[in-house]
């Protein structure tokens, strides 16, 4: 499956760059625009798909505690570790906000 990463900014614009993962590389933008009619359809399912993810990661540490507080601290150290694990998920979000501002 292919799949996508994010740099903050492409060389060439203020716009997000998106590249593909490796085994990927012949996958043509018109492939891509097929599937998200607009750069902001395909920025909002990459989003989408790493909040999915992340709610996946979440939820399996959570439900490995007993306690409330146990499933809050996994919860929480799951989070981080997402994040830690996936820096492109951020700066997805950054980009946003950087957009919107």
């Amino acid at each position: 499956m292919c799949e996508m990463s994010h740099d903050r900014m492409s060389h060439r614009s203020e716009t997000p760059a998106f590249h593909v993962s490796p085994g990927c590389e012949r996958l043509r933008k018109g492939t891509v625009y097929r599937q998200f009619p607009s750069k902001e359809d395909l920025f909002l399912a990459a989003v989408d798909q790493g909040m999915q993810q992340l709610k996946t990661v979440i939820d399996l540490a959570a439900g490995q505690a007993g306690t409330a507080i146990e499933r809050v601290e996994l919860g929480v150290k799951a989070y981080l570790e997402y994040f830690d694990q996936h820096p492109d998920v951020t700066e997805l979000d950054d980009s946003r906000a950087v957009e919107l501002s």
